[in-house]
């Protein structure tokens, strides 16, 4: 054991993620043998004040909630040489990595799935934070439908009645991820509960269509298409998804914040009293599937057949006429 793997009482064991200014570790607790995560600033930010300050703003943000559904978080240390806070270890991928890997089996699971998030962000809400950067990559689920969110490096309050009053943010600095972030947020309006729950609804559509509902190539498009463009309705990429389903998550990605399910235990409620699809997920991937594969051996067959036919009518055509013998020079 070198001692570069080691930081106080925590044996650094596997890297799980590393962003810009942090990485995130699988450790273990030397005193204890516990595992934990451990997020630890980067040796070229330990230097920056902010980065400093950022983390143990999120440390501080996660330990004021107690909920099931959100990652825990434990002590929090900046030192002379490492800035670091310690977190529950949670043994699973996160929701992107499974969409890709097994979307059926998430599609089957989606309901708990999305019930558990929505409970984590009650909390949250309840708490008066918002989480602000609500994706697949920060939701971890099990195969048992256990979640945990994570990552409240964006958690912000709501705004205030003097920034409600001034109609929003003057900030040119707009914080989330392009592809699930509000179109208040991008136009600089008031910050509410409200921009979590369009976030839970692009990804509730990524899970039930299999994408999200904008896919622009350049960033700024994908930014104004959350702004000015209605996006097709789940069932147009995956037709097994329910009509009810359909409605439920338009509603969640309404352009207007007042026009989205009011609170997350009202959304939780009516997920409860719905179909998502209408055929089990992960059997109508497997019936789907096999009519691929039996149409693809009958194109190919037909292909062989074609062939061995061209070639058959090649084998019984009669052999072309001999040339004409050439006429004898003249003498």
């Amino acid at each position: 054991m070198s001692e570069a793997t080691i930081i106080d009482d925590y044996e650094l064991l596997n890297c799980l993620q590393t962003g810009n200014s942090t990485q995130v570790w699988e450790v273990r607790q030397k005193s204890s043998g516990q595992p934990f995560a451990m997020k630890l600033l980067l040796p070229e930010s330990f230097s920056d004040a902010e980065q400093k300050k950022a983390l143990k703003s999120e440390a501080a943000i996660g330990k004021s909630f107690d909920h099931p559904n959100l990652i825990r978080m434990f002590d929090v240390v900046v030192g002379k040489k490492q800035g670091y806070f310690i977190m529950e270890f949670f043994r699973s991928q996160n929701l992107k990595q499974m969409l890709r890997t097994e979307r059926p089996a998430v599609q089957a699971r989606a309901k708990k799935i999305l019930e558990g998030v929505a409970l984590a962000l009650a909390h949250m809400h309840e708490k008066n934070w918002i989480h602000k950067d609500l994706k697949p990559e920060n939701i971890l689920a099990t195969k048992g439908s256990e979640v945990k969110v994570i990552d409240f490096s964006l958690a912000s309050r709501p705004s205030g009645a003097i920034m409600r009053l001034m109609g929003g943010s003057k900030s040119m600095v707009i914080q989330g991820t392009r592809t699930y972030i509000a179109p208040e947020l991008i136009r600089r309006k008031p910050l509410t509960f409200a921009a979590d729950m369009y976030s839970l609804g692009i990804t509730a559509y990524e899970i039930l269509a299999g994408r999200p509902p904008f896919i622009q190539g350049n960033p700024n498009e994908l930014l104004m298409a959350h702004v000015r463009d209605f996006p097709d309705k789940p069932s147009s990429y995956n037709p097994n998804v329910t009509p009810e389903a359909d409605a439920l998550v338009l509603k969640m990605i309404a352009k207007k914040p007042e026009d989205r399910p009011k609170t997350m235990q009202d959304f939780a409620a009516e997920l409860r009293n719905i179909k998502l699809f209408k055929e089990d997920p992960e059997e109508y991937a497997r019936v789907k599937a096999a009519a691929a594969q039996e149409n693809f051996e009958e194109s190919l067959s037909g292909r062989l057949d074609s062939r061995t036919d061209a070639a058959r009518d090649k084998s019984a055509a009669p052999p072309p006429p001999k040339p004409a013998p050439k006429p004898a020079p003249a003498p």
